[in-house]
């Protein structure tokens, strides 16, 4: 006998080598220009859409763009007619987070982190069945927490860490702890 595990979540983590002072820079101050705009944001600062000929972020989101085509290749969906990035700048201070939420009308969505301080705050998944796996297993005792008896799962938040995601996932952040800014870059790709 075998266990299989039917309708897995896909979740991409990888790396970039971009020069985070230059780009947190580049954050900080466009949040100085900017209101900004609230979405799934409890306190902190998030920008307006990033302009498609934005020449700043045009490597960042080339990268995006690249590395979640070849995400979606190797789980055999083609994004060759569908791969705009929408990307917005995320700035959370102290106690901000961002509340449970998905990203409708896209394919993929994700973040890559510029600043992380120690106890920003990770990303946190909720699983696809989630109500209901807390309706009837909630009360379990479990010994060890794995991808078939979590409710959640948490990433760490990881300078120049990229995660990509389906964007029908339910996903929090969790509040900053510490008292410095953690930025990060949030994007959807597909559909936007």
């Amino acid at each position: 006998m075998e266990i299989e595990g039917l309708f897995q979540s896909p979740i991409l983590v990888g790396k970039f080598n971009n020069d985070l002072d230059k780009i947190q820079k580049e954050c900080i101050s466009r949040s100085h220009l900017y209101k900004g705009r609230k979405i799934s944001n409890f306190g902190g600062w998030q920008s307006e859409d990033i302009p498609l000929d934005d020449l700043f972020f045009s490597d960042i989101r080339n990268q995006i763009k690249i590395i979640t085509t070849n995400f979606a290749k190797s789980i055999q969906i083609d994004l060759s007619n569908n791969n705009s990035v929408q990307m917005w700048i995320n700035i959370n201070e102290y106690k901000d987070s961002n509340i449970i939420h998905d990203h409708p009308k896209s394919i993929f969505s994700g973040v890559y982190y510029i600043k992380v301080p120690k106890n920003s705050g990770n990303i946190r998944f909720n699983h696809p069945a989630f109500s209901k796996l807390e309706r009837d297993w909630g009360d379990l005792d479990i010994d060890t927490y794995n991808f078939y008896n979590s409710l959640v799962w948490s990433l760490s938040s990881i300078e120049n860490r990229i995660i990509i995601f389906p964007s029908w996932l339910d996903h929090l952040v969790e509040p900053n702890l510490s008292h410095e800014k953690r930025i990060s870059i949030s994007f959807n790709v597909g559909g936007c």
